[in-house]
């Protein structure tokens, strides 16, 4: 199970016990419409690509945190998967 709590650390409860993970919020919240459903999205995208659970998480805050900073969840044409890599601190590899 995955609660979010804001900006609190997210919490992931598991058969192998509650770990959590921190929130980074960005410099200027500009709307919140949308960011439940943004973590989702990046949470099921890395899960469909057969990602850690971290990476999963990580990529769900990533997701979450470009949605705070834009309105109505709306993000560039070209996505930031750079920008999104030095965020979560993850490897992509094929």
């Amino acid at each position: 199970m995955i609660v979010t709590r804001s900006s609190h650390p997210i919490i992931l409860a598991s058969n192998h016990g509650l770990k959590t993970f921190a929130v980074k919020r960005p410099s200027k919240i500009v709307d919140t419409i949308g960011c439940g459903d943004a973590f989702v999205g990046g949470f099921l995208a890395f899960c469909s690509l057969n990602r850690s659970i971290d990476d999963c998480i990580n990529a769900a805050c990533y997701c979450a945190y470009e949605c705070l900073s834009h309105t109505q969840c709306q993000f560039s044409k070209n996505p930031l998967f750079d920008r999104m890599q030095q965020f979560c601190e993850i490897e992509y590899s094929s």
